[in-house]
Formats: C-alpha cells, structure tokens, sequence
C-alpha cells in the first residue's frame, strides 16, 4: 500500500469519515424503518432530517401525526428494498433508499406505498438523516440536495389498494 493511500486513509478515519457511505446510509434507513415497525416515535424523529423538522416545530407536530397514521386499527410494516447509487451536493451525501409500507385493517382491506427515503450526511458520513414523507417530490429533493441533477433518477412511486376477504384470514392474521 502506498503512502499517500494510507495517509489519505488514515486521514479520513481520524476525521470521523465514513468509506462505506453507502453501508452507512443504508443502515441509518434501516434504523429508521425498525423504529416505524416499532412504533419507537423518539428514533424516529431523532433520525429526521432537520429540514422535515423545521417545518414541524422541531418535530413536536410530527408526534401526533406518526401516531395517528401508525396506530389505531390499522397495522403498517415499512421493507426497505434498495438503494440508489450515491449523489453529491453542497450539502452532503445523499441516497435514495426505496421502501414500501403496508397499511393494513383487520378486515383485510388496505394499501401499499412503494415510496422512497432521501438519507443524508452533512457530515462526511458521520451522521444521517431521513427524509420519509409518502410522497417525496422533486421539491423536497432539491430542498434537501439543491444540487441534484436528476442523476440518480428519482426511484418510481407507487399507491396500490387491495382487500381481502376477512373469511379467509384466520385469527392470528394470515392466510390459511
């Protein structure tokens, strides 16, 4: 190994820099879609990106509307599924990572998201943060990463409502 590879190496460990950003971001979607599935509403939050927060009063309207799209008769499960190469700004690192949530009701009937997170690092990979709204635009994007050129496209959005009859769901909730 040459010696301006270990010092530009050792440099970035020193620095708190991450080399795996995408592992790194990757990870931080999948916190963020434990602590949904979780219903733990502090990670949730803690793991926002400052500019969701901002528009919530530092989170403190954010609290009542997780709860109320994540409890009650309907049970939701967030999959992470992919993640977009890495792009670059000003601002950070940024990834799309897709997902998909399932809202279901007891009686079977209900819907699937196939969205997207936007996880960023202002930080050289020290941190991420989260940007989960159903319906992330191309606004939001360039709120987040005002640089981003289109390259990474914007992963393809979905709503999808499905029922099912409750007669053939057995009482633990699956199918016979």
């Amino acid at each position: 190994m040459g010696m301006l590879w270990r010092t530009s190496l050792a440099t970035i460990v020193l620095a708190g820099c991450t080399v795996t950003p995408a592992r790194d971001a990757a990870h931080a979607a999948w916190r963020y879609a434990d602590a949904l599935n979780s219903r733990d509403y502090d990670t949730m939050i803690a793991l926002t990106d400052p500019e969701v927060l901002k528009r919530t009063e530092n989170g403190a309207e954010l609290r009542p509307v997780l709860k109320q799209v994540l409890e009650g008769e309907v049970h939701v499960r967030e999959e992470i599924r992919s993640i977009s190469p890495g792009f670059s700004d000003a601002n950070g690192m940024h990834y799309f990572v897709s997902t998909s949530r399932d809202a279901r009701r007891s009686d079977g009937a209900g819907v699937i998201v196939n969205s997207y997170y936007i996880v960023t690092s202002r930080d050289l990979g020290k941190t991420w943060t989260i940007v989960d709204i159903s319906c992330v635009d191309e606004r939001w994007i360039k709120a987040i990463a005002p640089g981003w050129t289109g390259y990474p496209p914007a992963p393809a959005q979905s709503i999808t409502q499905y029922s099912v009859d409750h007669k053939l769901i057995r009482r633990d909730g699956n199918a016979p």
